[in-house]
């Protein structure tokens, strides 16, 4: 409140909003149905074998998050943003008989932050 001098003193009163904005302060967590997997050989290229899921606690960029699939052995994609896992080569088990593949979801803040690795394993 603000108040002048005179005879009689007037005054007057006004409203300051200051917003808060987000920090990149919370990492994705990740998380999925199921981490141990069984595919047939020879199952179609692009049947989704898994599903994972993410949730950063920031908002905006500091909640966008996208997933990176590793230790695939080029046989498996991930969508970067809906995290489904599919098949992406010619699974043989006599060549192969089991994979480990391990998923990290990163959100978009400038100073991006990443999600504990969640590790699937085939069987």
């Amino acid at each position: 409140m603000v108040t002048d001098s005179g005879v009689p003193p007037l005054n007057a009163t006004t409203t300051i909003v200051i917003p808060v904005t987000d920090e990149n302060d919370n990492a994705p967590t990740i998380s999925a149905a199921q981490t141990s997997l069984t595919v047939q050989e020879h199952t179609p290229n692009g049947t989704e074998v898994a599903y994972v899921m993410a949730e950063d606690k920031d908002i905006g960029d500091n909640a966008m998050v996208t997933f990176t699939l590793e230790g695939d052995g080029g046989m498996f994609t991930i969508d970067e943003t809906s995290g489904s896992i599919q098949i992406s080569n010619d699974l043989d088990r006599e060549q192969v008989d089991r994979y480990t593949l391990t998923v990290v979801a990163t959100n978009g803040g400038t100073i991006a932050k990443s999600s504990e690795p969640l590790t699937f394993s085939s069987s």
